[in-house]
């Protein structure tokens, strides 16, 4: 019999159901052939200094630094029960292995590795590593756990970042808090590895904008038939007053038609985006819906785990590996039911789906590929969910259509240099002025971003 642990109580009773186990128990699911406990997030957490050494326990310079040869470990205070539950599994002999089912990510391996290591258990561990909650991806990775050995460098790199936040942070706060009650000042001063230097750009920009001095400026343009032309003289196109503007408009009144100076016609390519990362998809949930990053994460993780219809979303990665990409035939399908998909899946009937290297490398694939739609149909998203599943199903399907092709068609427009109605002292001003502007995009090529061929905007 093997033990299972998850790293939450939803995603155990996910298993649960895949693996025919009733969900029902206080701590743990129990089958014939497996047991299924969960933490909830960290169940044990680094020790605090005065566990190392009493002297710690007081906020002194002179106690500093404080550098633990070994760093202990202590149980979380949200979730005791939880915790004497899953140590005593983790010591019962009836279990061969233990399954960390625990997010396939360094945090959820670091959850996992910290609760073996508090409870001392001496079981073998296997890796259960999946990229989506859907049940034919939990069935798959059970037909291949991993040796836990393979995770060690994972393992070694969880616990290094945890205890470079509890070297700093405990440190840097003690040091700065200290110092600041030397010279009278009575606050906390918390200071962290990612936390401070996060605040100090926050804080940068802020001065920035507090200290910007908006300037007013004009434009001159010219709209007619579809054709926006803009005023400008030499690389100059905004005039610092609006005397200025007036009498470059009197003058263009005044003056004989303008003069074709050049006409320039071509057509670029734009390749379609790369998928989407958790960084990217924050960034693009922002331009788009104002959303704050944390909530953009709050979206994605219900989709991944509640709803099942994207993969992993903490990645760090916008590429597929070869063996992701070549089973896209079921994420296709899934979308191809959607009315408001259709046309663009419909496209692609008929042609296997296959992706360049734009999109498919292993050597850019890390813990987790690329964030993209599962094979199962979303069902029951609200207005929020269904615009981030939206985002991440275009840019899916965008990557299988070709380069959008745009054409561009500029014409520079020379306006006679002197003409009536412009003082004296602001000729000089007006040296070489030309209007330029380009044509409404042509009818056999959109000049719409991504629009081309029928691609999704994405």
């Amino acid at each position: 019999m093997d033990l299972v642990i998850a790293e939450k109580p939803s995603v155990a009773r996910d298993l649960a159901r895949v693996l025919g186990i009733r969900a029902k128990g206080e701590h743990a699911f129990e089958g014939e052939r497996y047991v299924i406990t969960w933490c909830v997030g960290h169940l044990v957490e680094l020790d605090e200094p005065a566990s190392y050494d009493p002297a710690w326990k007081r906020w002194r310079l002179d106690r500093l630094p404080m550098l633990p040869e070994m760093f202990r470990l202590r149980g979380a205070a949200h979730a005791r029960g939880q915790l004497g539950a899953v140590g005593k599994l983790l010591r019962d002999r009836r279990f061969v292995a233990v399954i960390n089912a625990c997010d396939a990510g360094r945090e959820g391996e670091l959850i996992f590795r910290y609760v073996y290591q508090y409870a001392r258990s001496r079981l073998s561990i296997r890796r259960l590593w999946v990229s989506s909650l859907t049940d034919d991806a939990i069935r798959r990775g059970f037909a291949k756990l991993a040796p836990g050995a393979e995770y060690e460098p994972l393992a070694d790199a969880a616990r290094s970042r945890s205890e470079a936040d509890w070297l700093v942070g405990m440190n840097a706060t003690r040091a700065l808090t200290a110092r600041g009650r030397e010279a009278g000042h009575d606050a906390l001063y918390s200071i962290g590895r990612v936390q401070t230097p996060t605040l100090a750009m926050l804080v940068e920009r802020e001065r920035a904008i507090a200290g910007f001095v908006p300037r007013a400026y004009w434009e001159v343009a010219l709209v007619a038939d579809g054709f926006t032309a803009r005023w400008r003289s030499g690389p100059a196109e905004r005039l610092a007053s609006a005397e200025l503007a007036n009498a470059v408009v009197e003058r263009g009144a005044a003056s004989a038609a303008p003069v074709v100076e050049r006409v320039n016609a071509k057509t670029s390519r734009e390749p379609p985006p790369q998928l989407f990362d958790l960084t990217a998809l924050q960034r693009t949930a922002n331009r788009r819906f104002g959303w704050s990053a944390q909530r953009t994460l709050e979206l994605a993780q219900a989709l991944y785990e509640r709803h099942k219809v994207i993969t992993y979303p903490r990645t760090d990665s916008r590429h597929l590996s070869s063996d992701v990409a070549a089973e896209l035939v079921g994420p296709l399908k899934a979308l191809a039911a959607i009315p408001e998909y259709t046309p663009f899946t419909a496209a692609l009937a008929g042609a296997a789906p296959r992706l360049g290297r734009r999109f498919v490398d292993d050597g850019k694939v890390r813990d987790h590929h690329a964030i993209i739609p599962t094979a199962t149909p979303p069902r029951g998203l609200d207005r929020d969910e269904s615009r981030l599943f939206d985002l991440i199903a275009r840019r899916f399907l965008g990557a299988f259509f070709p380069d959008a092709e745009i054409a561009i068609t500029e014409v520079w427009l020379r306006v006679k240099d002197n003409g009536p109605g412009i003082p004296e002292d602001l000729r000089h001003r007006l040296f070489h002025p030309f209007v330029t502007g380009r044509t409404a995009p042509g009818s056999q090529v959109s000049g719409e971003r991504g629009s081309a061929r029928g691609r999704p905007e994405c």
